[in-house]
């Protein structure tokens, strides 16, 4: 695991910023279902977009955004994505290498896992209050999505704000086994 440095420059927002990161190339085009189901949530929130170079559903996705009226922020590969991340108050996050830079930030994280090793992964971060599962494979718990963001919202959502220190394998392995 990389080494990861952050300039921890974090303030919050009088408007909640939500960040939507689901990996650089998104093959099942998360990041559409969850901004379909994010602008049906009642709340004064802005959405930020985050999308790589290898992400083949712009066209989609502009055109949803477009046809819905949505005001949201689209960033297209980024250089620092670090700059992103501590602007942002939550992230809804494709669970990978981002979810621990989140957690390494103290920013909360909903995950949106590929698969059923990814949440058994995921499992480390969410028993510390890190984050939050809140889809499996094509699976996402709508219902719970909705209840974690209203709790976001009303800033009632528990989370552990300490940063986690990711850099030490040895205390990641034994946190997991």
């Amino acid at each position: 695991m990389k080494n990861l440095q952050f300039n921890i420059k974090k303030k919050i927002n009088n408007k909640p910023k939500i960040l939507i990161s689901m990996g650089g190339t998104d093959p099942e085009n998360y990041t559409l279902k969850f901004l379909h189901l994010l602008i049906e949530i009642h709340g004064d929130f802005e959405i930020i977009i985050l999308i790589g170079v290898g992400y083949s559903f712009l066209d989609e996705l502009e055109k949803f955004i477009f046809d819905n009226n949505v005001k949201c922020t689209i960033i297209k590969d980024p250089k620092k994505v670090e700059d992103i991340f501590t602007m942002v108050d939550l992230g809804l996050l494709s669970f990978g290498v981002t979810a621990y830079e989140f957690a390494s930030l103290g920013i909360p994280a909903l995950y949106m896992c590929r698969t059923e090793d990814h949440k058994i992964s995921s499992q480390l971060l969410c028993r510390e209050n890190r984050g939050y599962v809140v889809g499996v494979e094509n699976e996402i718990y709508n219902d719970y999505f909705n209840r974690i963001i209203g709790l976001f919202l009303n800033h009632l959502l528990p989370f552990n704000a300490n940063r986690l220190e990711i850099s030490n394998l040895k205390k990641i392995t034994s946190m997991i086994i």
